[in-house]
């Protein structure tokens, strides 16, 4: 698989990590691929042949050529069908409420296509993306889409992005109490922003994203135990990390790989690990993967 992931216009680079791009023009109907929560939501197209949807039966659903992926607490299981060439739209933790107009604890756990969220601009934004000549006009068309409803809509109090950031620069161990002290707010108005602007509460993002930092860690040290692991990462002890790592994982850390597939461990590499939990861009030298291009 080909992988590459894009910067976008210094405009929407606060709200947004990136672009991502997938190729596998060999990519058959197999075996299912593990996808983690990590706090972000993603705005999907399927270029090529759509993933499958594995449902807790086990049975598969064909995802929508457009749609938009809620913030996550549990693994998703997804599958090829075909020759895949996806691209992605990473919102970076708190920042799509605004592109999509809906209170994002809606779309906890849940996904929703372009149209169900926007309506007729839904498949137009779609129809533009998959009959686009080339991914820079695509990339042109997302962009601009994004710009335009963020200049209709109502700005995000700018509490709710201090908030965030504190979670992610706690690496999830702060306590909820002095991340609502320290953004201006009660814990209990802390929780509704979170709510309607993240998708879930303040807890729930910590947890992710002390999960996130687990994994970041333990691929820059292979060779550390998992006691030490829980000791630096914030962890009570040895048996939180594993009953943490069980439920956002669905495997235990036994299983040495969290993410599974090519698509699916590329989400979780280190270095894209240090974007999300940074709040900034990635490097040059770290934004080219698998012999793909360097940006536009």
């Amino acid at each position: 698989m080909r992988y590459r992931e894009d910067r976008v216009r210094p405009a929407l680079s606060s709200r947004v990590e990136c672009l991502w791009l997938a190729e596998d023009a060999a990519a058959a109907p197999g075996a299912s691929e593990r996808i983690l929560p990590d706090g972000c939501i993603e705005w999907i197209f399927h270029l090529g042949a759509a993933y499958a949807r594995i449902g807790d039966d086990g049975h598969p659903s064909l995802q929508p050529g457009s749609f938009v992926v809620g913030p996550m607490s549990r693994p998703i299981s997804i599958a090829p069908t075909g020759p895949v060439r996806t691209l992605g739209v990473r919102f970076r933790p708190g920042g799509a409420g605004e592109t999509l107009g809906v209170p994002l604890e809606t779309l906890a756990d849940a996904a929703a296509s372009a149209e169900e969220l926007w309506g007729a601009a839904g498949r137009r934004i779609e129809d533009a993306v998959g009959n686009a000549p080339n991914d820079a006009v695509r990339r042109t068309v997302i962009e601009d889409f994004i710009e335009s409803r963020l200049a209709r809509s109502r700005a995000a109090d700018p509490r709710l992005a201090s908030a965030v950031g504190e979670v992610l620069a706690g690496r999830g161990r702060r306590p909820v109490a002095d991340v609502a002290r320290r953004a201006g707010w009660g814990r209990r108005q802390l929780e509704r922003a979170f709510r309607a602007g993240v998708g879930v509460t303040p807890k729930t993002l910590s947890r992710v994203i002390r999960f996130q930092n687990l994994l970041r860690v333990a691929g820059r040290a292979s060779g550390a135990s998992w006691a030490d692991l829980a000791a630096r990462c914030g962890y009570a002890d040895q048996s939180h990390l594993v009953r943490d790592f069980r439920e956002l994982a669905g495997v235990t850390p036994a299983s040495r790989e969290a993410a599974s597939g090519e698509l699916g461990r590329h989400f979780v590499a280190p270095e894209r690990l240090e974007a999300l939990l940074s709040g900034r861009a990635r490097s040059d030298d770290a934004f080219v993967q698998d012999g793909g291009r360097p940006p536009a």
